[in-house]
């Protein structure tokens, strides 16, 4: 069965027989989320073994904490934060690469795309 949704993801995921899933798609979705465990947690649980995890990031350049709100409103996230959530909930970081997530007042955004296969 294939499955779009427009929902809040925590609440969806809770719903969502685990290990049922073979594909997460997040983009550009985590500048509205700051802590990303339950998140990590629950994709975890809910997604067979082997399949993916894909999603986009605003990036925090060099910072002492993993996440912040920018003046902008929206959550950054920096890529060793990322990479720690990636190890700790088990999940091989297969593919990473910087983008411009988007464009605001006509200034791309740096971020990253992250696809994450789950071991």
């Amino acid at each position: 069965m294939d499955l779009l949704t427009g929902d809040d993801i925590a609440p969806f995921l809770q719903r969502v027989p685990n290990a049922s899933l073979d594909l997460v798609i997040s983009a550009d979705v985590w500048i509205y989320v700051g802590a990303l465990e339950e998140v990590f947690s629950l994709v975890t649980a809910k997604l067979k073994s082997g399949k993916w995890f894909a999603f986009s990031t605003e990036l925090l350049a060099a910072a002492t904490e993993g996440f912040r709100l920018a003046a902008s409103g929206r959550f950054q996230h920096t890529e060793r934060y990322i990479h720690d959530l990636a190890a700790r909930f088990g999940f091989a970081i297969r593919v990473t690469q910087p983008v411009d997530v988007r464009k605001e007042s006509g200034e791309p955004i740096a971020g990253r795309v992250y696809v994450l296969q789950r071991e």
